[in-house]
């Protein structure tokens, strides 16, 4: 989404900004950070995974939990923002 925002390709995600009422750039590397955070906590988790500590895998997805339910609300706030055309 990252790619297809900031080289304005044509389709839904080149062009989801508008209907989020933000710039290409905001949008932009909102979708990087999110993807690149969501990457890392996976990244971790197998780590934990494979040696086997507990406590720390309990703990990552603890926190993806909760980045999960920041980014719903992030969505529902960015929707109340909508700004038909027309």
């Amino acid at each position: 989404m990252f790619f297809a925002t900031m080289s304005d390709r044509s389709g839904l995600w080149g062009s989801m900004y508008s209907y989020y009422d933000l710039t290409k750039t905001e949008y932009g590397f909102y979708n990087l950070i999110l993807t690149l955070i969501l990457c890392g906590l996976i990244l971790s988790q197998l780590t934990f995974l494979i040696k086997k500590n507990t406590y720390r895998l309990n703990k990552t997805f603890l926190i993806m939990g909760i980045l999960i339910g920041l980014i719903i609300l992030s969505e529902v706030y960015m929707k109340t923002r909508f700004v038909g055309k027309g």
